[in-house]
């Protein structure tokens, strides 16, 4: 069994990204060996996918593409609200870190969830803020026995 982890949305989009196959085998296979009932994705994760999945200078995908694929991963993870606690969070560690703004609010959105593993690219790799570890799949020192409960 792993920890529970929070999935950030580079992450759900390298597996659905079949043009940089190497991220994409990583993200694919780490994603099926989760287990389900813990893994946790926040309402900003579904926001992410979908701009990206869309956007005409990233993926370009059709929306129906993309509606597919948000309903894929909420009928997949739980998917966590963002709310005024975790926005005021958010704002406070950005000035407690330094953070940019959506990246303290998926921080505040584990944190508060008490989930105490984010995945994503877009933190330095092991890096520990309070009661959560950024944890970066593609990063060449990863190992998934790190997810173990």
């Amino acid at each position: 069994m792993t920890s529970a982890v929070f999935l950030d949305s580079n992450v759900i989009v390298y597996a659905s990204d079949h043009d940089d196959p190497t991220r994409n085998e990583i993200a694919t296979n780490l994603i099926h060996g989760l287990d389900r009932d813990r893994t946790f994705v926040s309402q900003q994760v579904l926001s992410e996918y979908a701009n990206v999945m869309c956007h005409p200078a990233k993926l370009g995908r059709p929306a129906s593409e993309a509606i597919r694929g948000v309903r894929r991963i909420a009928a997949d993870w739980t998917v966590l609200p963002v709310s005024t606690e975790v926005v005021v969070s958010a704002l406070e560690a950005m000035d407690h870190w330094g953070l940019h703004y959506y990246d303290a609010q998926i921080w505040a959105t584990a944190a508060l969830n008490r989930v105490p593993i984010v995945l994503s690219e877009d933190f330095e790799h092991s890096l520990e803020l309070g009661p959560v570890r950024f944890l970066d799949p593609f990063h060449e020192g990863f190992d998934a026995a790190e997810l173990g409960a």
